[in-house]
């Protein structure tokens, strides 16, 4: 009768089935990772692309307003973006 060996807690089975369960875990959190990156970028550059389509018709009435009245603008459009960026996360 064989004794088997301890575990010590830190190395790892180098078989082929911790391999291919560390893949499918990780591999997924990657792939995941790299979803969201590529959903961040189209989100900037959909923003980018209605800011520069607004920007003439917005210039103009920002113009008109007050300093007071554009900082609450600016803020109130960045509230809705970032509601826009959680609820697609």
């Amino acid at each position: 009768m064989s004794k088997k060996e301890k575990f010590d807690g830190k190395s790892r089975p180098s078989n082929d089935k911790y391999r291919n369960n560390y893949d499918n875990i990780f591999g997924k959190l990657q792939q995941e990772q790299r979803d969201l990156d590529e959903s961040y970028q189209q989100s900037k550059r959909n923003k980018k692309e209605r800011t520069i389509k607004e920007t003439p018709i917005v210039n103009f009435f920002k113009s008109c307003l007050s300093p007071e009245e554009k900082n609450k603008i600016i803020k109130k459009e960045n509230e809705e973006y970032l509601r826009e960026i959680k609820d697609k996360l």
